[in-house]
């Protein structure tokens, strides 16, 4: 998030971002940092859902900040959302990283130019999991409670075994 850019064309990216990296290794740098870089289709419309998940079971969906999330994603169902939600966390538990699956996901999915929903990211523990209703942020808060304490008891104990 220290620059964003829209672009036109796939080749005015590569041009933009070939500009900021060679600024980034001049005796002066600019201001940017690169520690990372994502491209992404700029979307018509750029709501967002996010959709917060406790072992792999659908808890509630999450607002940010102060900012309200769009409760739904124009022609989708909330219950359309959340099966699209279990199926990426379904594709995604396949992979090697399966510790982003400690239990806590936050799944934000946007609706593309195309009208299909696609993934934005996926969140894990340290997510932003707030919401209108105080019971299921206090439900995560346990969860997130338990689960740390679980750890370091297991850290503790392997110490004197």
């Amino acid at each position: 998030m220290h620059h964003k850019r829209y672009v036109k064309s796939a080749t005015e990216a590569i041009t933009h971002v070939q500009r900021v990296a060679r600024n980034q290794h001049s005796p002066r740098p600019s201001c940017y940092e690169m520690p990372y870089l994502m491209l992404q289709e700029r979307v018509l419309c750029n709501r967002e859902v996010k959709l917060c998940f406790l072992n792999k079971q659908y808890s509630h969906m999450c607002t940010v900040g102060s900012k309200q999330i769009c409760q739904h994603l124009p022609g989708y169902s909330i219950d359309e959302m959340i099966k699209f939600g279990l199926d990426a966390l379904d594709i995604a538990g396949r992979s090697n990283n399966s510790y982003i699956f400690d239990g806590l996901v936050r799944v934000d999915i946007f609706k593309a130019n195309d009208g299909r929903l696609v993934v934005n990211e996926l969140e894990s523990l340290d997510a932003e999991y707030n919401c209108a209703d105080v019971g299921k942020v206090a439900a995560t808060d346990e969860f997130l409670e338990l689960y740390w304490k679980g750890k370091i008891f297991d850290c503790i104990s392997n110490l004197f075994e």
